[in-house]
């Protein structure tokens, strides 16, 4: 993004502006500053671009109308300093102006500033380049440098492309700083200035006008800066994401609309401890709630004028994008703000509420209801708070973490059992100063929330440390707290939590893994029951019916074609025999008449010939046919005999693939088996463990199996009856399978049969070679055992020397460290006691003014106490003058006259005597408070004697005991290195002694080294005296050493 361009969030007004008429305003206070030449270069006339609205920038027509020509910067100054004025002497020093006390930006030294620039050179640089994101502070606590202008403007300088700059913490880092930043660093995405004091509304005009790329802005503790600071950013800044503004105390709320009105993207708020927010209206946050749509993070601790309606306008506009909600010390806040924040914020998982004390149950509940994504809750100091609203909030919000609940003067252990109830979640709880809960409590807590980490009870009076301890053993991640009275987390609680999870996903991964190959493997299983069912029962009745189908259709054909050749046969032999007798007629005829009947019996002849041979011939065909059919009957009897013999040879082959697929199936089914037995041993193993680990447990919900045994048998009676009706509707079902299982247990029981009697021949070789081998373990344990025993006596031999060596120097450091106590304590004492003696006047003083006190307040106690019998007994006589006024009866019973005694009395004389007894008491009522009044006095004036008594005392006690200690130590310091010198000094005059005596002795060369025959170790013989060393002598290794030279 160029210079002179606004960016894509500006208002529509700023994005209309030119190149040129993008600048910013110079403040009155650097035009005032600088040399006239600078001004003249920094100023132009006022631009002429068109105004932005009457609401954009509440009080913008009070700023300056000068315009500042940044981008021209760096062509007219070389560096900041130059920007500075020269001091001539006057007093008046300029707000860019260093401190005093040699800056670097006053020094033109070009070998101070080369020095400077390497330093930091060596210091920031991440290999061969500058990081993206420079922590200045973390600089100053590493290399021991402060963080001045000249450092800022150095940084800037070497690295203007970097993205995030921190300058937390650095106080002697100005406005000047902010304009080297914004001089050379128009890229920056994120600054933080938390506690830099000195920087005014002037720097921040510069950032503004030059660094409008700027997402990240943090300006903690910086109490310069107001609304107008806030205001110049909002024009310059318009897409500011984040924005930190805690204990920036002028800070209101016009100020705080102007950045809403310009920044629409922002999503995170922070105002902390900003007491004007809120002060005279809900602008500001109605503002925040119609602009800035996408804020996730609002915290508003300690803004004491904030109301409902702002809360709500910010919840409205917000909507679910909030997730983050801060409202501590919001005193003005009721139930309207939570019922908004139910209605509009679902996504909420962190809500302060703390110090709210007008909510109720019900606005906690409806407030739980809805927001049911709830992480971290605060409610301290909410005293409305009771067993409801707890039951109700640790019920709709199951994934509950951290809840503090500090001194909500109404919980009682029945709220904190209900929120144990459905409090599984919890990690942290404060249940601090809330003087109604008991140990019940604690004990409910730590049976419903097992992942509890942190528990804060300091100030509950009727919790024990012991009963805590002993809660130690069900909140595996707590140890005892240190700094207040509760538990705390244990150093690895997160590793450990993070592992228990683990291991809990991986049982139940496990579990899941084997209920799926579990069922996997039964719908195999079953699968191929069903199949081989198909193929041994249902596959061969199929067959059957389709041949039979087949063989009655191929009869069928068969006899409709031996009927078709009967009925043939006799069709052609009937018309035969006619044409025949036709033919035998016509002969006949002719024969009777001449020799017609010669040719005609000729003729009969050669057509009997004909008609024998085709007689023949048809008898031939007939015996054919006859073959054939009896051909194609053998033919059709081979075929059903193959027939027969295939479907006989697939019945032996099916029961062949049959007794093969069963054999398959139970070598399955015994791996199945011993998988089972595996994972069943597996189980066994795991669950004896995880038994073993949760004994300790039962034993303490032994106490709370009797309370559950009632509701275990309602839920039970209420299951039976439930599973009754089950089972009776799945018995209808399993009737059908029943005739499957018994053939099953049948085969099942020859199977285990078999199996046992093979299981029983093996276990007897084992147990065979078990004694073998119990035999063998029993030698070499006993054997071990011996050496084992003997090396453990061996130890404790060298143990107990060591022991009894350990004990001795022990009680010598003992010794010593009583003796070295004691005589300092009794130093101790004799400066008290001398302390004393020159203080006796003044404890005397203090202990007479002490006694006068105690007189004092005794006296003052008494008249109290008088004063308030008198206002009773005046009360008492008030109110039966009144009933006595009243009253029309002659007569009336008063025991005020006679003390004790109830007389009646003519009503005008008791009236009387009860207004003389009344003038009395009030006479009385009067001199007791004005003696109260002068012992109050008097008591107030001896207790300023004593105080000032007690300021005399305390600097001559004093420190006397650890001044004591200081010089006794440095006494005994001393002592130590003088007897240390001196021992020095007599090691070395003593080696020194005998190195020349054995340098000078005359028996130096009668030394020999020989060796032992027996054991063959070297000793030293001195062949003049006969003295026998086993290490070499002096006087022999300085001749060796003599020679060597």
């Amino acid at each position: 993004m160029s210079e002179g361009s606004a960016p894509a969030g500006a208002p529509s007004w700023a994005r209309s502006q030119s190149a040129a008429d993008v600048t910013r305003p110079l403040p009155s206070e650097i035009t005032k500053s600088l040399p006239l030449p600078l001004v003249d270069a920094f100023t132009t006339k006022p631009a002429r671009h068109k105004a932005p609205p009457a609401s954009y920038l509440p009080g913008a027509e009070t700023l300056p109308k000068m315009q500042l020509l940044l981008p021209n910067l760096p062509e007219m100054i070389a560096s900041f300093e130059d920007a500075v004025p020269e001091q001539s002497g006057g007093p008046e020093v300029s707000p860019l102006a260093p401190q005093q006390g040699g800056s670097l930006l006053e020094r033109s030294s070009p070998r101070a500033r080369k020095l400077l620039r390497s330093f930091l050179h060596n210091f920031l640089r991440d290999g061969d380049q500058f990081p993206d994101r420079i922590d200045l502070k973390q600089h100053s606590l590493d290399s021991g440098q402060a963080i001045t202008d000249a450092v800022v403007q150095e940084v800037c300088r070497m690295h203007p492309a970097m993205r995030d700059l921190v300058v937390r913490d650095c106080e002697l880092v100005t406005d000047v700083g902010l304009w080297a930043i914004a001089k050379f660093c128009d890229r920056l995405a994120a600054l933080d200035l938390s506690n830099c004091v000195h920087v005014t509304n002037i720097g921040l005009r510069a950032i503004a006008g030059r660094c409008q790329a700027l997402e990240r802005l943090v300006l903690s503790g910086c109490a310069q800066l107001g609304d107008v600071a806030l205001s110049t950013l909002a024009g310059g800044c318009w897409s500011l994401r984040e924005l930190t503004l805690d204990r920036c105390v002028r800070v209101s709320d016009a100020g705080l609309a102007a950045v809403a009105k310009c920044c629409p993207s922002l999503e995170r708020l922070s105002v902390a401890e900003c007491d004007k927010i809120g002060e005279f209206g809900e602008a500001a946050l109605v503002e925040i709630g119609r602009r800035c749509r996408a804020l996730r993070h609002l915290d508003m601790l300690g803004c004491r004028h904030v109301r409902d309606a702002g809360v709500r306008a910010v919840a409205g506009g917000a909507a679910s994008h909030l997730q983050t909600l801060r409202l501590s010390g919001c005193a003005e806040v009721t139930g309207r703000t939570t019922s908004a924040l139910a209605r509009f914020c679902p996504n909420l998982t962190d809500l302060s509420l703390a110090g709210c004390r007008r909510l109720s149950n019900a606005d906690v509940g409806a407030l739980s209801a809805k927001c049911r994504r709830l992480t971290r809750l605060d409610l301290s100091c909410c005293v409305s708070l009771s067993r409801s609203g707890l039951a109700e909030l640790a019920r709709n919000c199951p994934s509950l973490t951290e809840l503090n609940l500090s001194r909500c003067a109404h919980l009682s252990d029945e709220a904190v059992a209900a929120l144990a109830k459905h409090g599984a979640s919890l990690r942290r709880l404060d249940l601090s100063h809330c003087g109604r809960i008991t140990e019940a409590s604690v004990d409910a807590i730590s049976l419903g929330c097992t992942g509890l980490a942190h528990l804060d009870v300091s100030g509950d009076q009727q919790i024990r440390r012991r009963f805590l301890m002993g809660l130690l053993d069900r909140l595996e991640f707590c140890d005892p707290a240190h700094a207040f009275y509760g538990l705390q987390p244990k150093e690895h609680a997160d590793a450990l939590r993070q592992a228990r999870i683990l291991a809990n996903r991986k049982a139940a991964g496990a579990t899941k893994m084997q209920a799926v190959v579990r069922g996997r493997i039964a719908r195999k299983r079953c699968a191929r029951v069903r199949e081989m069912r198909i193929k041994m029962y249902v596959l061969p009745k199929v067959q059957a019916i389709v041949r039979g189908v087949l063989a009655r259709h191929r009869r069928r054909q068969a006899q409709q074609a031996q009927l078709e050749s009967r009925c043939a046969t006799r069709i052609r032999a009937a018309w035969k025999g006619l044409v025949a007798r036709r033919r035998y007629r016509r002969t006949r005829h002719h024969i009777q008449h001449g020799a017609a009947w010669i040719r005609a019996a000729t003729r009969i002849q050669s057509r009997f010939r004909a008609h024998r041979g085709r007689r023949s011939a048809f008898q031939r065909h007939l015996r054919r046919e006859r073959q054939r059919a009896l051909q194609r009957e053998h033919d059709a009897f081979r075929a059903r005999m193959a027939t027969e013999i295939q479907r006989v040879f697939r019945g032996g082959k099916g029961r062949d693939v049959a007794d093969e697929r069963a054999q398959q199936r139970r070598r399955r089914r015994l791996e199945f088996q011993r998988r089972v037995r595996c994972a069943t041993h597996v189980q066994r193993l795991a669950r004896g463990f995880k038994g073993r680990r949760l004994a300790r447990q039962r034993r303490e919900e032994v106490r709370m199996e009797q309370k559950r045994e009632e509701a275990g048998q309602s839920i039970q009676r209420l299951y039976r009856g439930h599973l009754g009706r089950t089972v009776a509707r799945k018995a209808r079902w399993a009737s059908q399978k029943a005739r499957e299982r018994r053939a099953a247990v049948a085969i099942q029981s020859q199977w285990r049969a078999c199996r046992g009697r093979f299981f029983a021949r093996i276990v007897a070789g084992l147990a065979k070679l078990h004694r073998l081998e119990v035999q063998a373990a029993t030698i070499v344990q006993r054997i071990f055992r011996g050496k084992l025993g003997r090396r453990r006596m061996d130890q404790v031999r060298e143990e107990a020397l060591l022991w009894r060596r350990t004990l001795a120097a022990v009680l010598v450091i003992q010794r010593v460290f009583r003796g070295h106590k004691g005589r300092e304590a009794f130093e101790i004492h004799q400066r008290l006691s001398e302390m004393a003696v020159r203080a006796k006047p003044l404890y005397a003083t203090r202990e007479d003014l002490q006694d006068k006190q105690r007189e004092l307040a005794a006296k003052t106690s008494a008249l109290r106490k008088r004063i308030a019998d008198y206002t009773a007994e005046i009360s008492l006589l008030d109110r039966e003058l009144r009933i006595v006024r009243k009253t029309s009866a002659p007569y009336w019973d008063s025991d005020r006259v006679v003390p004790g005694v109830r007389q009646r009395y003519v009503t005008p004389f008791l009236l009387a005597r009860l207004e003389e007894q009344a003038i009395d008491y009030r006479l009385r009522l009067d001199a007791a408070v004005s003696e109260r009044d002068g012992s109050v006095k008097d008591e107030r004036s001896t207790q300023r004697l004593l105080r000032a008594v007690e300021r005399e005392i305390r600097p001559l006690t004093r420190g006397v005991a650890e001044k004591t200690k200081r010089e006794r130590s440095a006494r005994l310091r001393t002592k130590v290195r003088a007897e240390k010198a001196a021992a020095s000094a007599l090691q070395r005059s003593f080696r020194g002694f005998r190195v020349r005596k054995a340098l000078f002795a005359w028996t130096r060369d009668y030394w020999t080294a020989a060796a032992d025959e027996a054991t063959g170790d070297i000793y030293y013989l001195n062949t003049w005296s006969g003295e026998v060393q086993e290490k070499k002598p002096l006087e022999m290794a300085l001749s060796e050493s003599i020679a060597q030279a």
